[in-house]
């Protein structure tokens, strides 16, 4: 009994796992989205004053 307890303990801490990862890639992805766009906006706005 204990080593099924165990078994199905190890899975329940993968899937929380996989959930934090992806959770993680996730807002990593956004944050990199959000800072492209801010990085854009800005070179956008100061293209007129470089040329």
């Amino acid at each position: 009994m204990l080593w099924v307890w165990l078994y199905k303990s190890v899975i329940t801490v993968d899937v929380l796992l996989l959930f934090l990862n992806f959770y993680l890639l996730l807002s990593l992805v956004c944050g990199i989205k959000e800072r492209v766009k801010k990085v854009t906006a800005f070179t956008y706005e100061n293209w007129s004053i470089i040329w």
